[in-house]
């Protein structure tokens, strides 16, 4: 892949003032991109888009905004575009505004930080007795954590203190970093019995309104303008095979969530930790604010930012590297991801945030190594083609030795799916000796859902007890479908993150379906119908008859794909160079 380098970047020292830097300030849908290091990270994220990444990012240098961009698609329903106006979940970037309003109070004699939870709550249990403020903003309460399938139907505050009040601690309180979403949750209690307002308004009040922060707003919420809302892909957009059913097992996330960032459930289990929609221009507006004295004091802001347990501060991390950095990062269970990072050393500050956030954290790292002057490795120069051309394409294709892909249309690029073990063996390349055990303990667990035998299962899920409805489950896809009329393991292939998944075809009596099972190093963690498809191939085009698989995460490139006029098709895969005829 090709290398792009920015500029040079001079180091200075961080501007802290009284008040906030003296510039006009950033209009809510401005566009800048502003010398060579922005217009490197521009081409940088340009090229990222056709790969995964959908977002808007804004970078500061030396004190001013060099870059201020949308890229890719906010809403696929209406086609509206990413702008600097973009609202996204801000994800668990909600906790250091949260902190900073338990700050306010504190400098408004309101509370301390030190204060204990009796102190706000009736019925403490001894053990909870000496959890302090501190110990909820720091994640060292000892509290556990939730899953959001959990935490969304905690439906009152009442709930939510009784809920967190019952939980048996981890750790002893101070002792042990536990990120839990229940400390920010009890957190927002207690400004609302604090302020004897709604969480909401007072968190408005406190810091929303004295920072300028005039599109940032809440979940289900009504302030906000509807058009600028992003629409989250927590999927790849594949299309499913004909009659196909969408299922997981386990479902740890199911709840009512919505794709639409203002739609997504709010309850007591999110407040103070999430839930909370802004743009990267209010994130530079929060960034300025506390720059000066807008909201805290010195000694509030010193809170803030000094660091515990795991580098961990009021709902800031503090990283000791080169630069340093205090940053924050965030996902929403709707596909959301968010990152924002204050550079003190550089007198620099980045924010992105994405509505697709598969590859959000190497784009990250990308853009902060360009920020600095760095290279990186940049994805394909991508052309795109005409729907007709890509349609053209579409079809079966067999190689010598039987090796066959279906190819066709999603949008913009093609989808290349094996159908047959030798096609995924090329796709996948060698595999390990562990990856090899996993293939015959999944052919096992296939041939026994074929007879509705669940044993190996069972025995394969015994510590981790993750699988124990897989008969409800798969009672579920035969009811859909009628009685399998055939299985075959393709094979296995790793994902982005180093996990392993074994492909099967199932071929129902109406329909079929690509079980996926993914697992760690040893255990089976889950199985499952639906998108991502890891035995598909998301081939984007780069020349005419020319398409390139790219991972962006892995920054690596996973396969090149070949179209003739005459129907051949030369594939360059890990596993080989096939050439396959359309059939």
């Amino acid at each position: 892949m090709a290398r792009l380098r920015a500029g040079p970047i001079a180091g200075c020292l961080w501007l802290a003032s009284t008040g906030l830097y003296a510039q006009e300030p950033l209009g809510a849908g401005a566009e800048t991109v502003s010398g060579p290091i922005a217009q490197a990270i521009d081409d940088y994220l340009t090229r990222c888009v056709p790969f995964g990444f959908s977002g808007s990012v804004l970078a500061v240098k030396d004190g001013g905004v060099i870059l201020s961009k949308g890229y890719g698609v906010a809403d696929r329903m209406t086609g509206a575009a990413c702008t600097p106006a973009t609202i996204y979940d801000l994800g668990h970037l909600a906790q250091p505004l949260t902190a900073c309003a338990v700050l306010v109070l504190e400098q408004r004699k309101k509370l301390r930080t030190k204060d204990t939870l009796d102190a706000f709550f009736e019925d403490v249990p001894p053990e909870k007795k000496k959890i302090q403020l501190h110990h909820l903003l720091t994640h060292t309460s000892g509290l556990p954590r939730t899953t959001w399938g959990i935490a969304a139907k905690i439906a009152t505050r009442e709930e939510l203190i009784q809920t967190a009040l019952r939980s048996p601690l981890r750790d002893p309180p101070g002792t042990e970093f536990t990120p839990a979403d229940a400390n920010y949750a009890l957190l927002a209690a207690i400004v609302e019995i604090v302020t004897k307002k709604p969480f909401e308004e007072a968190l408005g009040e406190l810091v929303l309104q004295p920072a300028g922060l005039a599109s940032t707003g809440f979940r289900q919420g009504t302030g906000l303008d509807a058009a600028r809302v992003a629409r989250a892909l927590a999927q790849p957009d594949e299309p499913l095979p004909d009659g196909a059913k969408v299922t997981r097992l386990p479902d740890e996330r199911a709840t009512e969530e919505h794709e639409l960032a203002s739609e997504g459930w709010y309850t007591w289990g999110l407040r103070g930790a999430g839930g909370i929609l802004g743009t990267s221009p209010d994130l530079w507006r929060f960034e300025q604010a506390l720059r000066g004295e807008a909201l805290l004091t010195k000694e509030s802001k010193k809170k803030l930012f000094t660091p515990e347990l795991a580098s961990i501060a009021y709902g800031w991390r503090v990283q000791k590297g080169k630069p340093a950095s205090i940053e924050c990062r965030g996902y929403s269970s709707n596909g959301f991801g968010s990152r924002c990072a204050r550079f003190p050393d550089q007198d620099a500050y980045l924010v992105l945030l994405a509505n697709q956030a598969g590859g959000l954290e190497i784009v990250e790292q990308d853009v902060r190594t360009l920020l600095f002057g760095g290279s990186v490795t940049l994805p394909p120069v991508t052309r795109p083609q005409a729907s007709e051309t890509l349609a053209a394409l579409g079809g079966e294709y067999e190689a010598a030795g039987g090796a066959r892909w279906r190819a066709f249309p999603s949008g913009t690029m093609l989808l290349l799916e094996a159908r047959t073990p030798g096609a995924l063996e090329l796709q996948a390349g060698k595999l390990s000796g562990d990856q090899k055990l996993i293939v015959k303990q999944s052919t096992k667990i296939v041939a026994g859902l074929a007879a509705s035998d669940f044993a190996q299962v069972h025995e394969l899920d015994r510590e981790m007890s993750r699988l124990q409805g897989v008969e409800s489950w798969w009672r579920g896809l035969v009811d859909h479908h009628g009685p399998l009329r055939s299985s075959t393991l393709l094979g296995l292939v790793q994902d982005s993150n180093e996990l392993n998944h074994a492909v099967a075809l199932l071929e129902f009596e109406r329909g079929e379906e690509l079980l996926d099972l993914a697992w760690g190093d040893e255990d089976i963690l889950g199985l499952g119908t639906g998108p991502p498809f890891a035995s598909r191939l998301r081939l984007v085009p780069v020349g005419e008859g020319s398409f390139v698989a790219y991972d962006l995460a892995r920054r690596k490139q996973l396969a090149m794909a070949r179209f003739a006029a005459d129907g051949t098709l030369e594939l360059d895969l890990p596993g080989g160079k096939p050439v396959a005829k359309k059939r």
